[in-house]
């Protein structure tokens, strides 16, 4: 996939979620109550400050995407209040094309996280519409004329991940497995299924460790066969492996830490960036890290805006060559 110079789009399938986060002033270890005879936890924490941000994974790496000017698709579920909040005008505002069913009767996914003075947390998930994505028809959302060169199966519905590694397979769209946060939702079975459709691999090292605790050896050695495999190891940048060549692709500096959160999903739409330009993988992985720096720099799972030739300008500084934009 990384040798054809060609231009399209990038199908993004993950969740469209709002993330809610909370800061207490108490230590969550000292006010949590727990008897351990019973197995019974109880605990009420005050919240000084609440934030909402726009977030899911569908949603932090397509706008990522569009930030650079790429032409993202989206295929999800939402509430209504996916609308009455904003984030849908916020995603139309960047031009990502929305190819989303509103589920009436239930609300957007939601992510609540808590966060004490000690940086303890506790985050509380709720799929919401989310559930509902198995019910979509990859075969009826994408059209021949869209264009799409290339598809990313972030995490979701685990059950609709793996439908949709089949119908990806089926519309003949190379398809990236990144299974990141349900990773140890996933069934031996979804996981080997999706493995089996796809064409490359994305995850953090961390996760890639998981991989063989949970699946085996096996499995993770089928990984290593796929056409590309990209693992990101944070503070030290990331490795893009293609047919057992190995690349290793610093960070770009960030001038503070304030937040990593989506800074992952940044990498993500930045590489498909890349990729539906033409771009080789070390090129698109190297955007990655520059908008990756950026992201961190600020609060929630999605910058507010991009400053191109701040960027361009950082790229050059990290890699002494002109930013592939």
């Amino acid at each position: 996939m990384e040798s054809k110079k060609q231009q399209g789009k990038a199908l993004v399938l993950g969740s469209l979620a709002f993330d809610y986060i909370m800061n207490s002033p108490e230590n969550y270890y000292e006010a949590l109550s727990i008897k351990h005879d019973t197995k019974e936890v109880q605990g009420t924490f005050l919240s000084v400050k609440k934030v909402v941000h726009f977030g899911g994974t569908a949603g932090n790496i397509a706008y990522s995407m569009a930030l650079l000017g790429g032409k993202p698709i989206v295929a999800g579920c939402v509430g209504t209040d996916f609308k009455s909040l904003g984030y849908e005008d916020h995603l139309k505002k960047w031009n990502v094309d929305l190819r989303i069913e509103c589920v009436g009767d239930d609300s957007t996914a939601s992510c609540y996280i808590f966060n004490d003075v000690k940086k303890n947390q506790i985050t509380v998930f709720h799929g919401g519409a989310l559930n509902c994505a198995d019910k979509l028809d990859l075969t009826k959302i994408v059209k021949k004329q869209d264009n799409v060169k290339i598809a990313i199966n972030a995490p979701n519905n685990m059950v609709a991940m793996a439908k949709f590694s089949r119908q990806l397979k089926q519309l003949g769209i190379p398809a990236i497995f990144d299974p990141g946060q349900v990773l140890n939702a996933l069934t031996p079975e979804q996981f080997k299924e999706i493995l089996a459709n796809s064409q490359a691999f994305i995850s953090n090292e961390h996760e890639l460790e998981a991989v063989t605790k949970r699946f085996g050896p096996d499995i993770r050695s089928a990984i290593d066969n796929l056409d590309w495999v990209i693992t990101t190891k944070g503070s030290r940048g990331s490795v893009v492996k293609v047919k057992g060549k190995v690349t290793e692709v610093p960070i770009a500096p960030a001038k503070t830490v304030v937040d990593p959160t989506g800074a992952g999903d940044s990498f993500r739409g930045a590489l498909l960036y890349g990729l539906t330009k033409g771009l080789d993988l070390v090129q698109s992985a190297r955007l990655g890290s520059v908008i990756g720096a950026f992201k961190v720099e600020h609060a929630g799972g999605q910058i507010p805006s991009l400053d191109l030739g701040e960027f361009k300008a950082r790229y050059k500084a990290t890699f002494g060559e002109n930013a592939p934009l």
